[in-house]
């Protein structure tokens, strides 16, 4: 996977012009060309993310479970 900050990396940054299902779309494409298991795919996918976001995804459950 790219470094979180490189031009190559997927960024969501949860505003209206960066569509959520774009992002996700474009994570999972890359996440899936580097082997990722579900489980590294969801541990991985805050680094992508605006960090102001971050402690809000990982408080859905479906993150922790």
């Amino acid at each position: 996977m790219p470094c979180p900050h490189s031009n190559a990396a997927p960024f969501f940054s949860g505003t209206l012009d960066n569509p959520i299902d774009d992002f996700l779309a474009e994570y999972s494409e890359l996440a899936d060309g580097h082997g990722l298991s579900k489980w590294q795919k969801c541990e991985l996918v805050v680094q992508y993310i605006d960090p102001k976001l971050r402690n809000h995804w990982k408080s859905i459950a479906g993150y922790a479970s």
